[in-house]
């Protein structure tokens, strides 16, 4: 029998103290002043109860007295809980760690101004959670996931078997020799200096390198061939050149020249390799025993349903995203028990099967490939790259074709004013408007009804002061009450981020180990 399902919602003082909550079906709202009713209509009631921000509202109706609460914990994230017979569920994780303005919005519905004290904003706010559970409901259904749960990777992988992906078994022996190998994306800073600048971004990179050619699978061997290897550790020389071909993790990823040792997937030593990279000396290589193309049907037919309608299109492309990851997961889960304020925490062991590490790597290291190709076509116009994405001074003549096609360029940002100040730090002035990316913090911010623009201080101050709720844990560590607002300020690292070593002139050039 399935669980019935319901949205639900509380709204606090910003002290931490409950002022009122509200659970909705789909057709009948159930109004609660008193967090002791909601709490106990929610636990004797057996359903799957969803919510944006699940943290705050277990902690505005079970802080810190209940003993029941029981929950999974991941990366700092509570994902889900278990109260009685209720079953929670947080929509910021099964949408991909989106909100509910952002999610609401994909549905054409907007967010009311807040008033935590109304209970026609609360009621609002339930029908948007409603909207969104719903449609994610039926979108699920339909791609043959289930129903909504915990986050967006693992409803990825149930959509993948369902339409009969299976993951290939990866020999334990080589985990920590092949997760060397799995590298992040590529973000660098070319050009300091301000430049006008066109930016392009490409299509599905990630789904276009899962589509690319085939995995291994079997058993791995050693071989002493490069060419033939899936995985390589070597000693190599990178010579002197503006953008070099492989990855190195010291402290954070860096895409240096000189001579190193490292890991990495055959595809990417051998595009090394074809771009003046030396192998000093091969320590080791291995070779599976047999390929496959798990990933056709799964990527295509997601591909092809992004042209639905705004919220397929954003699902559908984190639903291909977030596959890989979930393949490399390792053993972060905590399971964890009331009472909330003295809560015993067990670590778990997530199981051995749907793990492959291998394919993550070698599907990251496609999409580095992909992108060092389109850096070498930009040439001197280079000013800035992230994972998918290339920004090039229109000074330059246009390198790029563009295709609406998977793994094809699209034309995102056209003569826009571009300063970066470190990766993922930067600003966009495109058609009267000014655009702030700044690393982790947030782009507006509310403060007694005023509006703040955190990442804009960020970048032009250096540093930015906006309320924040106390975390249920940092609460336990400082023995505070959790969900009460304070400022918290963060400012710009001294080291600026950098990867690449500046020059006066503003220009860049790679670090030499």
């Amino acid at each position: 029998m399935t669980s019935k399902l319901y949205a639900f919602d509380t709204e606090d003082d910003g002290a931490g103290n409950f002022l009122q909550g509200g659970v909705y079906d789909g057709e009948r709202f159930h109004h609660f002043e008193r967090r002791e009713d909601m709490g106990v209509f929610m636990a004797s009631t057996r359903g799957r109860f969803y919510t944006f921000n699940l943290e705050y509202d277990l902690v505005s109706l079970f802080w810190p007295d209940l003993a029941v609460v029981r929950f999974y914990r991941s990366k700092g994230r509570i994902l889900s809980a278990r109260v009685g017979l209720a079953s929670f569920f947080d929509l910021v994780w099964a949408m991909g760690g989106v909100g509910m303005r952002f999610s609401a919005g994909l549905l054409g519905l907007e967010k009311g101004q807040t008033d935590a004290r109304s209970r026609a904003y609360l009621e609002s706010d339930l029908v948007n959670t409603w909207a969104v559970l719903e449609r994610l409901r039926r979108e699920l259904v339909e791609l043959g996931g289930g129903p909504p749960a915990g986050t967006l990777a693992g409803a990825s992988l149930r959509v993948f078997k369902a339409m009969g992906g299976e993951v290939a078994t990866f020999p334990a022996p080589l985990e920590s020799v092949v997760r060397s190998a799995y590298y992040g994306g590529r973000t660098e800073c070319f050009d300091f200096a301000e430049r006008t600048v066109n930016g392009y971004d490409v299509n599905s990179m990630f789904p276009a390198a899962m589509l690319a050619d085939d995995f291994p699978a079997g058993n791995y061997r050693p071989t002493r061939s490069v060419d033939a290897a899936d995985f390589v550790c070597a000693e190599i020389i990178i010579p002197p050149c503006h953008v070099p071909p492989l990855p190195l993790h010291r402290e954070r990823l860096l895409f240096p020249v000189g001579n190193f040792r490292g890991v990495w997937a055959g595809e990417e030593i051998r595009n090394a390799i074809d771009h003046g990279v030396v192998i000093v000396k091969l320590l080791h290589a291995w070779k599976a025993s047999r390929r496959v193309r798990p990933f056709d049907l799964f990527c295509s037919h997601l591909f092809e349903r992004r042209a639905q309608d705004p919220f397929s299109n954003y699902y559908c492309k984190r639903i291909m995203n977030s596959l890989y990851g979930k393949m490399a997961q390792q053993g972060e889960l905590e399971y964890v028990v009331g009472p909330m304020d003295s809560p015993v925490v067990r670590l778990l062991s997530l199981p051995a099967r749907d793990y492959n590490v291998a394919w993550p790597a070698i599907i990251t290291a496609r999409a580095r490939v992909h992108l060092f190709h389109l850096l070498r076509q930009a040439g001197a116009g280079l000013v800035y790259c992230d994972t998918d994405s290339v920004f090039v001074r229109t000074s330059h003549a246009n390198p790029f074709h563009v295709s609406g096609e998977i793994g094809g360029l699209k034309l995102e940002h056209e003569n826009a004013r571009m300063v970066v100040l470190a990766p993922k730090l930067y600003r966009l002035k495109e058609n009267g408007k000014t655009y702030y990316r700044s690393r982790g913090v947030p782009e507006i911010a509310m403060r007694n009804g005023e509006t703040l623009s955190p990442a804009k201080d960020f970048f032009e101050l250096g540093t930015a002061q906006y309320p924040r709720p106390t975390r249920l844990y940092e609460a336990i560590r400082r023995r505070m009450q959790p969900g009460v607002w304070s400022e918290i300020t963060k400012s710009f690292g001294a080291d600026g981020f950098q990867k690449r070593e500046r020059l006066e002139d503003g220009a860049t050039r790679p670090l030499k180990f």
